[in-house]
């Protein structure tokens, strides 16, 4: 089964108490106990810039955590465990939503930047579908995203997640070109290289993921074999 495995990328959206409505909350509680866990399993957390590194490196178990969309609970609730933890995780966030209610604001972005171990990405200006635009929506999408975090923050902005994951050669091209190290999708079609740093795949963590049998398995390294 060695060969079949693959550094699993986890990708949370909110860390609230709402997930009796919303399939995309995890609580506060239910989080402490899978970073616990993943630690209680020896598995290496490391950052998306690290597994681009050695992702060929199958020696020891790892695993990636992210963040989608910037919602103002990833800075209440998950910081303070990463934090805690000198735990390594990236927040991808969307510039035209910073500063809007329920949303991360700018002065939290920044508290965040300082930190050594959670990373900001873009997340794109305005979270749209991206295939399908032309090629100078595209641009403002991905490209200025980049230099407005960068400049408001006075950090480089390695990483890109692509809003519902979507893609296609113009947009990874475009995120090349952007001087990103490293793009997430969600479950890229089969054309594209799974090995391409720019269609990296990840796992959703949902409520069901509560259930620390089916979390292990996801963060096996072998989740994506069946899926």
């Amino acid at each position: 089964m060695r060969p079949y495995y693959t550094i699993p990328i986890l990708m949370y959206h909110n860390i609230d108490e709402q997930s009796r409505f919303s399939k995309l909350s995890v609580s506060p509680k239910s989080f402490e106990k899978q970073v616990a866990f993943i630690r209680k399993k020896d598995i290496d957390i490391i950052s998306l810039q690290e597994l681009i590194r050695c992702e060929h490196n199958r020696r020891s178990k790892k695993v990636c955590i992210t963040f989608d969309d910037g919602f103002e609970n990833n800075f209440l609730n998950a910081s303070p465990i990463l934090q805690k933890g000198n735990i390594r995780a990236t927040i991808f966030v969307s510039t035209d939503h910073i500063g809007r209610k329920g949303y991360l604001s700018w002065e939290q972005l920044k508290d965040i930047a300082k930190s050594s171990n959670i990373m900001v990405g873009s997340h794109t200006k305005s979270h749209r579908w991206l295939p399908g635009m032309k090629t100078d929506e595209l641009r403002r999408e991905i490209i200025d995203s980049k230099k407005i975090l960068e400049d408001r923050l006075g950090m480089p902005i390695e990483v890109l997640s692509y809003p519902l994951g979507g893609i296609n050669p113009e947009v990874i091209a475009i995120a090349k070109e952007a001087g990103y190290v490293c793009a997430c999708s969600t479950n890229p079609p089969k054309e594209y290289d799974e090995t391409d740093p720019f269609t990296l795949r990840r796992i959703k963590i949902t409520r069901t993921s509560d259930n620390l049998m089916l979390f292990s398995f996801k963060v096996s390294g072998y989740y994506n074999v069946l899926r």
